[in-house]
This record gives structure tokens, C-alpha cells and sequence, in this order.
């Protein structure tokens, strides 16, 4: 094998210093950050919505499916996670290996460039590993954030009902009050005291009738309004919640962007070791032609010779 040549090992080391490491870091980084905080989301909306009371079917079914496409999201975040910093791992063991083996070295030898590029083409694999991740992510966040835009119409849709359903009751009862209390009044004129104490018991029995119905409406009417005031909060803070799913979406691209940058890093220096790869055996095949010259012209040159 031909060792190295005037090969310079600095034109691979180049790309795998700062600008290589720092970019690894940033996937890393980003990574755990997406998981961590798509996990506390998750947390969050699962508590804001678990128990919230006096759910009817539809909007029980909205926010079943926002739970599992949340848990989905949560699950593959996961990982997305692992697979990053899996790639980021490998990133630097092969960054430190590279360092300890050719900083004593100005040139390689192409087993050590064959081990280069074999080492190059793993973390292309964990690159690709890390977008087959991204998107399956992104699918199942868009679901996630899909279904928590149908579960906030949901809850709109739920307050506004318990408002107009307590306003109607509102009318209702103190029509109904308003009714009976005339009714009292009607009678007790036309009786004229004939039978007063008739009248007065059956008056004061319909005034009685009057206050249920109206104390009866204003209870249920503050339930009412307190179970829209809850389902209108729940609605702000689901909104919150795909506020922080858009943004964690945006993430995605962010991390994207790195590993394909990082992955055109690696192809770079492919390219580059490839290129002084083939010229190195390029060289060794007019070595071995050369010497198979000489040794037909009957000239003995050693296979280690420096002058050839």
C-alpha cells in the first residue's frame, strides 16, 4: 500500500473541529429541549382537561383523540431524542478519535483513509436514522396539533352553550316567578274577602312556589356560568398549548437544518478523502507498473523504496 504521500491530514481535520462540534451540540441541545418540553405539554393539557367536569360526548371524543395523539407525539419525541444524541455520540468518539490517531501525522495511509471514510459512512446512516425520526415526528405533532385546534372549537362551542343555556333558564325561571305572582293577585281581587282565608293560603302558597323557582334558576344558572368560565380558561390554555406545539414544530426545522448541515459536513469530507484515496492508489498502481518495467529489463528495486 502507498503510505499517505504529502497528504496533509489538516484539510480533513477542518471541518471537524469547531465548526463540526458545535453543530453536533446544537442537535443535541435542540433535541432534548423538544422532548423535555413536548413532555411537560403534555402533562399540562392532560391536567387542564382530565377532570373537567360536565363533558358531553363530542367534546369527551375531541379530547380522547388530543390525549393519544399527544401521548404518540410524546412517544416518538422520545426518539427523535435518542436518535440524536445517539448521532451527536458518534459524532464526537469519531471527532476524538481522529484528533488522538493524526496529531502526531501530516499524512494518512489509505488503510487509515479507508477506516476515515468507513467511519464517515456510520454517521451518514445515523444522519438519515435522525430524518426518518423527524418525519415521523413532525406527522404525528401536526396530528397532535390537528386535534387540539378541534378540541379548542370544542370548548368555544361548549362555554358559549352553557352561557346561552343559562340565559335561558334565566328567562324561564323569573318568567314563570312573574306569572305565578300575578296569578296571586288576580285571585285575591276577584274573591273580594269572601273568602279571605282561602285566598291568603292559596296566595301564599304560589308566592312560595315563585321564590323556588327563582332561587331554584339562580343556582342553576351560577352552575351554568361557572361551567362555561371553565370550559372559556380550558380553551386560553389549550390555545397555550398550540401556541407551544406550533413553536415546537418550528423546532423540528431548526433541528432539520442541523443534521443537514452536519450530513453535508460528512459528505464533504467523503469527498475530499475519496479523491486522495483514488489518487493514492492511483499512484500505487504506477508503482506496481514501474516496477514490473524494470523487473522485465532485469532491474532489482526494492518494494519499500523511498525514490520511486
Amino acid at each position: 500500500m502507498a503510505q499517505g504521500g504529502d497528504y496533509d491530514h489538516n484539510s480533513i481535520a477542518q471541518w471537524l473541529t469547531k465548526i463540526g462540534t458545535e453543530n453536533a451540540k446544537v442537535i443535541a441541545s435542540e433535541a432534548e429541549k423538544f422532548s423535555s418540553e413536548l413532555c411537560n405539554s403534555t402533562t399540562k393539557a392532560r391536567d387542564e382537561l382530565v377532570n373537567l367536569p360536565d363533558c358531553p360526548s363530542s367534546l369527551d371524543s375531541k379530547r380522547k383523540d388530543f390525549f393519544n395523539s399527544m401521548d404518540n407525539a410524546k412517544s416518538s419525541a422520545e426518539g427523535l431524542k435518542g436518535r440524536c444524541l445517539k448521532l451527536c455520540e458518534k459524532w464526537d468518539g469519531f471527532a476524538d478519535d481522529f484528533k488522538k490517531s493524526s496529531s502526531d501525522k501530516k499524512s494518512l495511509s489509505s488503510d487509515e483513509l479507508d477506516k476515515l471514510l468507513e467511519d464517515m459512512q456510520k454517521l451518514l446512516k445515523k444522519c438519515e436514522a435522525c430524518e426518518e425520526q423527524y418525519s415521523e415526528t413532525r406527522a404525528r405533532l401536526s396530528t397532535a396539533i390537528n386535534d387540539c385546534s378541534l378540541l379548542v372549537e370544542e370548548l368555544a362551542k361548549e362555554a358559549a352553550r352553557k352561557r346561552e343555556e343559562e340565559s335561558n333558564r334565566k328567562q324561564k325561571g323569573y318568567g314563570a316567578a312573574a306569572v305565578f305572582g300575578l296569578g296571586a293577585a288576580a285571585a285575591t281581587v276577584a274573591t273580594a274577602g269572601t273568602a279571605a282565608p282561602v285566598v291568603m293560603f292559596a296566595a301564599g302558597s304560589l308566592t312560595t312556589v315563585c321564590v323556588g323557582t327563582a332561587a331554584w334558576t339562580n343556582v342553576t344558572s351560577g352552575t351554568l356560568r361557572s361551567l362555561s368560565e371553565t370550559f372559556s380558561q380550558a380553551r386560553g390554555r389549550m390555545n397555550a398549548t398550540l401556541r407551544e406545539l406550533n413553536r415546537l414544530s418550528n423546532l423540528i426545522s431548526s433541528l432539520e437544518k442541523n443534521t443537514a448541515e452536519m450530513e453535508k459536513n460528512i459528505e464533504t469530507g467523503r469527498n475530499r478523502e475519496k479523491r486522495v484515496k483514488d489518487a493514492l492508489d492511483k499512484k500505487e498502481r504506477k508503482e506496481r507498473k514501474l516496477l514490473a518495467k524494470l523487473a522485465e529489463l532485469g532491474i532489482s528495486v526494492s518494494s519499500d523504496s523511498d525514490d520511486l
